[in-house]
């Protein structure tokens, strides 16, 4: 099975489209932005773990930008 690695600006968009800025996303997810940034700016890629907890809070979060209660 080939697996999808999103891109910085994928998952961004992602989060745009559940309401979530990217600022809340890394909170949630508990990434540091400047590793968001410096992915999207080409300086790094994302980790596995990285990518897991940005899918974890993205899949858990409605789309009013709001995680379940």
């Amino acid at each position: 099975m080939i697996m999808h690695i999103y891109s910085p600006l994928e998952i961004e968009q992602i989060a745009a489209s559940k309401g979530m800025s990217v600022n809340a996303l890394c909170k949630e997810a508990k990434v540091a932005r400047s590793t968001f940034t410096r992915a999207k700016a080409g300086e790094t890629q994302f980790s596995g773990s990285t990518l897991k907890k940005f899918a974890t809070v993205l899949e858990s979060t409605n789309s009013s930008g709001n995680a379940p209660q």
